[in-house]
């Protein structure tokens, strides 16, 4: 069998489609699978041991062709014919998709392969995706982003990625990344330049203070700031920080690491490729850093990692996706802005609002948990060379459940960033930055806030969520009959720990959900109506008296649905049924059955999570009264 992997953004784009490769590979061992990549990415295809040959996507050099008047006027196009023809050679079964944009869907559907999943254009310029993941991923640009699926929740699972729930064990991600030969040797040899033992005891803190743009930084002074505050604290052991960077980043680096030394600070620069930058994180106490690939390097390993996340990047569908890792979030109304978009604002603003105070005292909490005397032993710590394959990571900080942080490292945090801020504080959301923290309780990577009071929206948007997933994978063919138990208790669990320091919360949860019932009993009903409409529109989509009746009933009823918070997702599902569509008589009817039709199955999901909630919380209640 033969795959073809397409994956044509930047590095961090290449690097959260690792695990679904892994998958890829996990399905089919024999397989041939091939990586087409653009050149700049070269450096992390080589961590990543799934694929068989990687093939480069000239981009830089088709778009020379095109615009440079002393090319040949066609030499773009017979590049580009011939790298079309080499693939059309190869032959593949099957072709993923990663990339969804209009470059990489015309290169999928030209390539003639039996199957492709994710984003293809044929010849007539249909699009078609061939999995209800990458048709959300469709969806999900333009809804909120704390609506959406993580990228890398969304690639693993269009592979068809599943948890397998065993009694007695956890569910497994893989990395889908393994240290090289070459990066191992490269860390060992760093580490013993710089006088730093495999396992000092000092807190080795990495750290990136570049970005792919600059509206995504924190900046260099501010970085200088949370670097002095953190050496001049009067400890047994002064932490040691690695600025890591490429070599294009040299003079940067060189430049902020003597302004850093001038407070007294130990700070080292590290100019290493990505295959050492990965070896050398498995070495960190800690990883400091914006939206770069070494946050997501550093995601796919055993380093807890602070992510900063300031402009264009978004915490929800990018950001970092470890159990355990925190982020730090801007609290400015613009953020997160469109890539492409220039900042509007008179200053930085993102950065002006995420204090040097709060982030130091972020550092300061994480280093307390993962503190050396809560980490093995040194003498018991095996060397490199002695380490079992890298294959067998886990996707988890050292000390952390696989599904979600720790009771200790919560209150951990909890303590040391919001013990200061008042109740009313935390629940207005009047602190400068947002303290999100990554669990797996309803996804890959699900970011959330901690200090939370309750919210009956927020209840909503996670229920809702997990019914839109459970949908999703649903549509994969997938039966979650046998398990629905289990997400029941992993929704409830999700819920309490989304509200961890509200006491009131679990009682106003008992009190909200015979009210959701009933909302969403009445949504029920409406839907179910649409749907006997449409039934009896069978015959007559063609007559556009009906359909105009048809869309004047679907306006009525997403008034009614729009009205309540926990009805409001099912009249966005009917919006863009009620728009002036010109396609034909068919294709419009057609549209609004499948609306319909997945949003019954939602609603009916939904009710079954509020109701098996219900009994949940009853049933601890009968407990506690009997004890």
């Amino acid at each position: 069998m033969r795959v073809l992997v397409i994956s044509l953004l930047r590095i961090g784009d290449l690097l959260m489609t690792a695990p679904a490769i892994a998958e890829i590979r996990r399905r089919h061992p024999q397989a041939q699978i091939d990586l087409v990549i653009n050149r700049g990415a070269r450096a992390a295809a080589r961590l990543i041991p799934d694929v068989s040959e990687v093939l480069i996507f000239e981009r830089e050099e088709l778009q020379a062709g095109l615009c440079e008047p002393e090319r040949a006027y066609f030499e773009s196009y017979d590049r580009l014919q011939t790298f079309i023809e080499d693939l059309q050679s190869r032959s593949y079964d099957l072709v993923y998709n990663f990339t969804h944009n209009r470059l990489s869907a015309w290169l999928a559907g030209l390539i003639g392969s039996r199957k492709v999943i994710g984003l293809c254009l044929e010849g007539t310029g249909g699009a078609s995706f061939a999995s209800p993941w990458f048709r959300q991923l469709n969806y999900q640009v333009d809804v909120d982003e704390r609506e959406s699926f993580h990228h890398v929740d969304i690639f693993w699972r269009a592979v068809q990625g599943s948890q397998v729930y065993i009694e007695g064990q956890s569910p497994y991600l893989p990395a889908g990344l393994v240290e090289t030969e070459s990066g191992r040797r490269q860390a060992t040899e760093f580490l013993r330049q710089q006088n730093l033992s495999e396992y000092s005891e000092a807190p080795l803190i990495g750290v990136q203070i570049s970005t792919s743009d600059v509206k995504k930084e924190w900046g260099d002074d501010r970085f200088i700031q949370w670097i002095t505050a953190l050496s001049g604290e009067a400890t047994s052991v002064m932490p040691v920080f690695l600025v890591l960077g490429a070599p294009f980043e040299a003079e940067r680096i060189d430049n902020f690491v003597r302004r850093a030394k001038q407070v007294g600070a130990d700070v080292r620069e590290a100019i290493v490729d990505l295959e050492t930058a990965y070896s050398l994180i498995d070495h960190m106490t800690l990883v400091v850093t914006g939206d770069t690939a070494i946050k997501h390097l550093a995601s796919a390993s055993n380093t807890p990692v602070l992510e900063l996340i300031l402009g264009s990047a978004d915490a929800y569908r990018t950001g970092a996706w470890k159990v355990g890792d925190v982020i730090l979030r801007s609290r400015e109304t613009c953020a997160p802005c469109g890539h492409s978009e220039k900042c509007h604002r008179a200053s930085h603003a993102c950065a002006e609002s995420l204090p040097v105070d709060e982030v130091v005292q972020a550092t300061r909490a994480l280093l307390r948990y993962f503190d050396r005397e809560l980490l093995i032993p040194t003498d018991e710590k095996p060397k490199v060379s002695e380490r079992e394959t890298p294959d067998v990571r886990v996707q988890d900080a050292i000390g952390l459940d696989i599904e979600r942080p720790s009771h200790r490292y919560r209150q951990i945090l909890e303590r040391e960033l919001l013990g200061s801020r008042t109740h009313v504080e935390r629940g207005a959301g009047m602190a400068r930055a947002e303290l999100l923290i990554i669990e797996r309780l309803e996804g890959i990577s699900t970011p959330v806030r901690l200090g939370a009071a309750f919210s009956e929206m927020e209840m909503t948007r996670r229920v809702e969520r997990a019914s839109r997933r459970l949908t999703l994978e649903l549509r994969t063919g997938k039966d979650y009959k046998l398990r629905f138990g289990t997400e029941i208790r992993q929704l409830r669990l999700a819920l309490t720990e989304l509200f961890a320091m509200d006491s009131h919360a679990e009682e106003e949860m008992r009190h909200s959900l015979p009210r959701m019932e009933r909302l969403l009993q009445h949504a029920e009903g409406i839907v179910q109506s649409l749907h006997v409409q449409l039934q009896s529109l069978k015959s007559q989509y063609q007559d556009p008296q009906k359909i105009g009746e048809m869309v004047r009933s679907i306006i009525a009823m997403r008034r009614l649905l729009e009205k309540q918070t926990v009805t409001k997702f099912a009249a966005q599902a009917l919006e863009t049924l009620t728009e002036d569509d010109r396609s034909q008589a068919f294709v419009r009817f057609r549209r609004m059955v499948e609306a319909v039709e997945e949003l019954r199955l939602r609603v009916g999901l939904q009710l079954k999570l509020i109701r098996g909630l219900e009994a949940e919380f009853n049933d601890a209640t009968q407990f506690e009264e009997k004890m």
